[in-house]
């Protein structure tokens, strides 16, 4: 579902005739107060869960706007189920502001801040964060189910990797320089970031760690 606003808002108006008719997701249109797309979430408790996305851009008002509508939304479940999408502009500072809104957002969010190269592609980026969401989501409840004395994210890093799964001694130093999900997808969407994994890891451990969010979440193939 996203926000019939979108249609008002210059950046993102043209996204609306791709989302009706995207194939492999079904999104409707509708009114939404607090954020610009929901996605529908498991819930083992009554009432809907959503994955919830702000969409922003770097011509969508000032600073303060911006955080306002990163608050609120953070505010809806404590920043969890929660991302938001920065489009990048056509005027050549994309990865600049990207950067910029990144470092501002970590000091006071923990929320993953997914790139958008280009607005028609914002479907396809939604179902793929989607998708890998929910694959993320079912080992973490799966963990939960479990008494064991790992930690969430420790429990899940291994299978953040394309085959075969990270080994512990791995998953300990990538979890000495992660520390948290949101924090590993910002690090792998970064030359600079990727650049840091792979002197952590062996290069073969963080390529197939870089293709598993290039091909389960949002960044292009041409990575390296």
């Amino acid at each position: 579902m996203f926000c019939t606003t979108l249609r008002k808002r210059k950046q993102w108006a043209p996204a609306v005739p791709g989302l009706l008719q995207f194939d492999k997701m079904r999104f409707r249109e509708s009114k939404l107060d607090t954020h610009d797309v929901n996605l529908p979430l498991p819930s083992i408790s009554p009432g809907q869960r959503y994955l919830r996305f702000v969409l922003l851009s770097n011509t969508d008002g000032d600073s303060a706007y911006k955080h306002q509508r990163v608050e609120r939304l953070y505010h809806l479940s404590a920043g969890s189920d929660t991302a938001i999408i920065w489009l990048f502009g056509d005027n050549g500072d994309g990865p600049l502001s990207y950067a910029q809104f990144q470092i501002e957002l970590t000091d006071k969010f923990d929320i993953p801040l997914v790139p958008l190269q280009s607005i028609e592609d914002l479907p396809l980026v939604l179902s793929r964060f989607h998708r890998a969401f929910l694959k993320a989501d079912l080992f973490t409840r799966q963990t939960r189910a479990q008494p064991t004395s790992t930690g969430p994210i420790e429990a899940l890093l291994p299978y953040s990797t394309v085959s075969p799964p990270l080994s512990e001694h791995k998953v300990h130093i990538l979890s000495d320089v992660t520390v948290s999900f949101a924090d590993l997808v910002n690090m792998v969407s970064s030359k600079e970031g990727r650049a840091e994994v792979a002197r952590y890891l062996e290069q073969g451990d963080a390529d197939r760690i870089i293709e598993f969010w290039s091909r389960e979440c949002f960044f292009h193939q041409g990575y390296k």
